[in-house]
Order: C-alpha cells, then sequence, then structure tokens
C-alpha cells in the first residue's frame, strides 16, 4: 500500500523539518535540482506561452504542420546524438584520475559531433522534401523541413556543451545559459513578430529555435573551447581509441534513446495519418502543457545520473531504492495537487476549440509523472551494467505505441493517441523497476 503508516510518517518528517538551510545542508542534491529546474522552468515556460499563442494563431492545421517541424528536429537530435550526451558524463566520471583521457575524450567526440553536422547539412534539402512529400504538406513547407533537420544538429553542439558543464557539475553557469538561450528566443521572436506582416511557419520556426540555439551555442562553445582542444599530445590512435570505447558504449544507449523519444513522434506521425491534421493539432495541443514533467525529469536526470551511476556497492543502490519509496507519497500527493492545477489552466487558456485536449493532457501526465519517478529506480538499470535491457524495453514501447495508435486513431483520435503513448511509457517502466529490483537483491 502506498499510504501505509510508515509512509504517512515520511510526509510528516518531510513536512515538520526544522529547518530548511539544514535539510538542504543535508541533500546538497536537493539544491542542484532546484538551480538546473530554475533554468529549465523558464526556458519551457518560453515554448509553453509562445506555444499557446501559435495554437491560437495558425489553428489546429497549422499548429500541427507547425509541431511536425518540430518533431522532426528532435527525431533528428537524438538519432545525431547516438547516446553520447550521457556518455560523456559516465566517461569523464570514469576517468577522473586520468586528466590525459578526459581531454581526448572531449575532443574526440567534439569533432564526431561536427562531422555529423556537415553530414545533415548535406542531406537537409532532399530530406526536407521528402518528409513535406511523406507527410502530404505543400512543397512550401520543404524548407521548414529542411530547417528542422539543419537546426537538430546544431542541437547536438548545445547538448554538448550542456554535457560538459554537467560532468563538471557547473549547474550554476550551465543554468545561466539556459536563461540565457530562452531569453533570446523571446528577443527573436518579438522581433519577427514586430517586423513581419504574417507570421508565417517558417518565420515562428527560425524565430524560436534556429537562430537562439545557434547564437547560444557558438556563445558556449567559445567559452570552453581552450578546453576543448587542450590535448599535451595530440595522439590519432589514442583519440581513435577513446573515441570507439565510448560509440561501444553508447551504441545501447543511442537505440534506448531514439526509440523512448520517438514513441511521442511516432504517435503523432500516425495519428496524421490514421486520423486528421485537426485531431494532430488537439494531440499536440494537450501535450503543450505536460512539458512541465518533461522539465522536472530533464532536471532530475542531470543532477541524479551521475550519483546514481557511481554506485559501486549493493548497499548503496539498496539505500537509493529506500529513500525512493519513502519519498513516493509526496510525490503522489504533489504530482495530484500539480496535474489538477495545470489542467484548469490548460481548460481556461485554450477555449473551447481545444476542449478535447484536456483529457490528453489528463491521461499524458498521469502516465509522465508515474514514468518520471519510477525512472529514479530504472536509472540503475547503468550501474548495474546492463543498457541492452533499457534498449530492448524502448523498442518494445515503441512498437506497441504504434500499433496501439494505429488501432484507435480512426475511432478515438487524440485521446486514442494519448492512450496508446501511456500505456506504451508506463508498462515499460514498470518491468524496467522490476528488472532492477531483480538484480539488486541477487547482488546481495
Amino acid at each position: 500500500m502506498i499510504f501505509g503508516s510508515s509512509n504517512l510518517a515520511g510526509i510528516r518528517d518531510f513536512l515538520s523539518r526544522e529547518s530548511g538551510a539544514r535539510f538542504l545542508k543535508e541533500h546538497p542534491q536537493i539544491t542542484s535540482i532546484f538551480i538546473v529546474l530554475c533554468g529549465n522552468v523558464f526556458n519551457n515556460a518560453v515554448t509553453f506561452v509562445i506555444n499557446i499563442l501559435l495554437a491560437k494563431k495558425f489553428g489546429p492545421e497549422g499548429f500541427g504542420i507547425f509541431s511536425l517541424a518540430v518533431s522532426v528536429m528532435i527525431l533528428v537530435n537524438i538519432i545525431s546524438d547516438i547516446g553520447l550526451s550521457l556518455t560523456l558524463v559516465r566517461f569523464f566520471n570514469l576517468y577522473d584520475k586520468d586528466t590525459e583521457r578526459q581531454n581526448l575524450l572531449l575532443l574526440s567526440l567534439f569533432l564526431f559531433r561536427l562531422i555529423i553536422i556537415t553530414l545533415l547539412v548535406i542531406l537537409a534539402f532532399p530530406l526536407g522534401a521528402a518528409i513535406a512529400r511523406l507527410m502530404g504538406v505543400g512543397g512550401y513547407h520543404r524548407a521548414l523541413f529542411s530547417l528542422a533537420i539543419i537546426t537538430g544538429g546544431i542541437f547536438t553542439l548545445w547538448a554538448y556543451f550542456q554535457n560538459f558543464q554537467q560532468a563538471h557539475r557547473r549547474f550554476r553557469r550551465l543554468t545561466a545559459f539556459i536563461l540565457g538561450y530562452g531569453l533570446l528566443r523571446i528577443l527573436i521572436f518579438s522581433l519577427f513578430m514586430a517586423y513581419t506582416h504574417t507570421l508565417e511557419n517558417a518565420y515562428a520556426y527560425i524565430s524560436l529555435y534556429t537562430i537562439p540555439v545557434f547564437i547560444i551555442t557558438f556563445i558556449g562553445i567559445s567559452s570552453i573551447f581552450s578546453r576543448i582542444i587542450y590535448v599535451k599530445s595530440f595522439n590519432v590512435p589514442r583519440l581513435y581509441e577513446v573515441l570507439k570505447k565510448a560509440l561501444n558504449y553508447s551504441k545501447w544507449v543511442a537505440i534506448s534513446s531514439v526509440f523512448y523519444n520517438s514513441i511521442l513522434r511516432v504517435v503523432q506521425f500516425v495519428l496524421a495519418a490514421r486520423s486528421s491534421k485537426y485531431e494532430l493539432g488537439v494531440l499536440s495541443a494537450g501535450f503543450v502543457f505536460t512539458v512541465a514533467f518533461l522539465t522536472l525529469n530533464m532536471a532530475l536526470r542531470t543532477v541524479f545520473f551521475p550519483h546514481v551511476t557511481a554506485f559501486e556497492e549493493t548497499k548503496d543502490m539498496k539505500e537509493h531504492l529506500s529513500r525512493v519509496k519513502k519519498f513516493s507519497p509526496v510525490y503522489a500527493l504533489l504530482g495530484f495537487l500539480f496535474i489538477f492545477a495545470l489542467a484548469v489552466i490548460q481548460r481556461s487558456f485554450l477555449g473551447i476549440e481545444y476542449q478535447h485536449a484536456l483529457p490528453v493532457f489528463i491521461i499524458s501526465s498521469i502516465a509522465l509523472a508515474a514514468t518520471i519517478f519510477m525512472g529514479l529506480i530504472s536509472m540503475l538499470v547503468h550501474t548495474l551494467m546492463h543498457p541492452e535491457v533499457d534498449a530492448v524495453v524502448n523498442i518494445v514501447r515503441l512498437i506497441a505505441a504504434a500499433l496501439l495508435v494505429y488501432v484507435l486513431a480512426p475511432r478515438f483520435g487524440a485521446i486514442g493517441g494519448a492512450v496508446s503513448y501511456a500505456v506504451a511509457i508506463v508498462f515499460g517502466e514498470l518491468y524496467l523497476i522490476l528488472f532492477v529490483s531483480r538484480k539488486v537483491h541477487e547482488s546481495s
């Protein structure tokens, strides 16, 4: 039982802390999470507000096309990352006693990302045209999808800069740049709104993503460039050796990341093909408000992943499981209140045109809230060195979501898409925590 006597005692303990300062001192990760969360909240609040404006301005069909371009960008970024974001942090900590190997790691991954971006720029225009034909939208939108592909490539370097700061535990600096990115988006979008008579999809996309991420990435990479290229002796065989080891580790992480992050995008694509662009717009509008949970998840993983994957003994993992379980009633209570508040806000903001987006939000947000919490446990899959399990689970998740939405979309539209997404992510996470719990107890 979730709310048993021991868990209720946990709530009382949590609420009766005599000193907030003492609590934060005893739990430094909380401070780091709060710092990162502030930056992510601001940046995603910018996305949240502007998406509401665009949803009302473009209507369901126009906003659906805009959302497809964003989905293409995200998919390109996920695929081109090939798991190296997590790998950089993991291996940087692994080589904490070998500075030269750390330097080789930073340089090799930077050069590898530059090669990927170059390939994306070359392929952007033919791929953009192919996507426009596949989605059944006009030729005008080819440039929009091509821009999305190039922007997805730029985001891989932005991710590299963030991983660099994460590996060095520079969370305040990381947050400052995230805030800067959000401010750039506001400034440039406002300029486009002021100086363009008609705000088209392409203009909105460039002002929100392409130009801001290019500027902030250039500033960020420039600030750490001397550290990236600092290698005492440029040894190509050693550089290749470090890169090869990183790629061998990242292959399972890449598969897992690509398939997990593709679940919603595939649901969107199948829904567009099996239902209508109106239903796609409703689904996209419903997920606008779930960005709050994605923001929380990003902050938690940014701070906790280096900490959790550093566990070397079974007792450390058991203590982690115990702490997570103790916090479950508090999380459930806060999650319920948060979902209720956001549901009220969504109803007020989007109006009658998007009335069907409310059940989409409720279904998806409950699933995301549960999955994020369970993720604090399933994260131990990497501590136990079983990334292949995570990858297989996410492959099954994607297939299950695609099959479900294929069946449900013609009759239930956007709500069928939300149910398909929710079922896939929740049951996948349940399997992972059962696997982790079993392995931890077997180890002891």
